[in-house]
């Protein structure tokens, strides 16, 4: 089961914009394993199938994305919502 998942994502293009996807996702939204998929990119990394740099990156631009959406979120809704 495992190498067939890691056969799907390594040395795909849309591999590193997954990892972006479910940091950011996860910095607002608890539920998502952000931190398993980030580790997991780090072992395939060094094993050669992807690129460390680009997990990296990938991982740490969506960390701070999605800590952008939260303060955001914050600040819109969270007047509001003391106020009431």
């Amino acid at each position: 089961m495992f190498h067939s998942l890691v056969n799907l994502v390594t040395g795909e293009w849309w591999t590193y914009p997954l990892i972006f996807g479910v940091a950011m996702v996860d910095a607002f939204f608890p539920l998502v394993p952000g931190e398993t998929v980030a580790i997991t990119a780090g072992v395939l990394a060094g094993s050669g199938q992807l690129s460390l740099p680009l997990c990296i990156a990938a991982a740490s631009l969506g960390a701070f994305a999605g800590d952008n959406v939260s303060y955001g979120l914050g600040t819109w809704l969270g007047e509001h919502t003391v106020k009431r």
